[in-house]
């Protein structure tokens, strides 16, 4: 058996319990304490690669978010410029429509003066016809010869 410690000299000392000055603190083994430092150095080693990768895609994310912002930009500008091309040939076409629908009216204008200067024409040729044969046939009557009245119908 282990003896207690003979007293201190000093008088002012206070007195340690016999159970107390023979038991010794509990060792952990240093090889435990290794394993568990390793172990808590891989979790950190972890921890950092893992904050450093969800950093990394962050970053990933932010660019290909502008990348995106920039793509969309350039497509609702080219939008735009289509949609006023498509206004500007909208009102060309509006345009066309308009001169073509007066080019109907004035052929079908043309027309019509042309019909009435071509009735016009014939009923001058009929009334030229008639008024020519009225007068050989008044030739006719008078001089008593057919003459007249042939020479109007060649």
């Amino acid at each position: 058996m282990i003896e207690p410690p003979a007293k201190a000299m000093d008088p002012m000392a206070p007195e340690v319990p016999a159970a107390l000055a023979t038991a010794r603190a509990p060792s952990v083994p240093i090889g435990w304490l290794l394993v568990l430092l390793t172990l808590a150095l891989i979790g950190l080693g972890f921890g950092w690669q893992s904050h450093s990768r969800l950093r990394d895609l962050e970053q990933e994310l932010v660019r290909r978010q502008a990348a995106s912002q920039g793509l969309a930009n350039e497509a609702k500008s080219q939008v735009q410029a289509q949609a006023e091309q498509l206004r500007q040939l909208a009102a060309k076409q509006a345009l066309a429509e308009a001169k073509l629908a007066e080019l109907g009216l004035q052929r079908a204008q043309l027309d019509e003066l042309l019909q009435s200067f071509s009735r016009s024409r014939d009923e001058n040729i009929v009334s030229d016809l008639e008024a020519g044969l009225r007068l050989a046939a008044q030739q006719t009557a008078l001089f008593g010869s057919a003459e007249p009245l042939s020479v109007a119908l060649r």
